[in-house]
């Protein structure tokens, strides 16, 4: 597979979020994204980006603030922990 410089994932797009989250969460440097359509086939290299590391605070204190909390609220004990 020859590189294709005119294929990337724009900064905008929510894959690249998630991406840059688990890069930073996991310490890796990189990740490949496989794209594939019915009409080609492309893995985009993704690498971690060092402006991205302020998002990490806002996704620590929206974790904490906003989804534990629903999350919790919305869970129902299991089996074993209603006996």
């Amino acid at each position: 597979m020859k590189p294709r410089g005119d294929i990337f994932l724009p900064q905008k797009e929510d894959y690249y979020a998630q991406i840059q989250g688990q890069l930073y969460l996991t310490g890796t440097k990189y990740c490949d994204l496989a794209v594939w359509t019915l009409k080609d086939f492309v893995i985009i290299r993704i690498e971690r980006n060092p402006a991205w590391a302020e998002n990490i605070a806002k996704l620590i204190r929206f974790y904490y603030e906003r989804f534990y909390p629903m999350f919790a609220e919305n869970s129902t004990p299991s089996e074993a922990e209603k006996d």
